[in-house]
């Protein structure tokens, strides 16, 4: 039971970088599905806060004026667009499926192959 609950909290990028980094270092990475969604679960959580970043330049550029409107709504979209990846995230690591996501599967696959030490 134990490693279905990690198993789930390894693909949710939502948890930050805590879950997946002790599913990394512990003994559940010597499975190669958890290692594949700890590696991908901390690479969009990087992703994300780099995209955090460039919506608050883009919310602050576009904000004073008459794009107030559409900073505020960039501000809402954003963060739920990102719970709705987490969530279907979870459930396809639950089913044991793979998620196809440019760039960060094959990086993530990549490390998921290296053997573990």
């Amino acid at each position: 039971m134990l490693l279905v609950v990690l198993y789930i909290l390894a693909a949710f990028p939502i948890v930050g970088l805590i879950v997946p980094a002790v599913v990394l270092s512990g003994e559940a990475r010597k499975n190669r599905t958890m290692r594949f969604h700890s590696w991908q679960a901390l690479l969009l959580a990087i992703a994300y806060c780099v995209l955090l970043v460039a919506t608050s330049v883009i919310a602050w550029i576009i904000g004073h004026g008459p794009g107030r409107i559409l900073s505020h709504l960039l501000w809402r979209l954003v963060p739920a667009g990102w719970l709705v990846l987490c969530i279907l995230l979870g459930i396809s690591a639950y089913s044991k499926k793979d998620v196809s996501i440019p760039f960060i599967t094959q990086l993530a696959t990549d490390q998921a192959n290296k053997t573990p030490a």
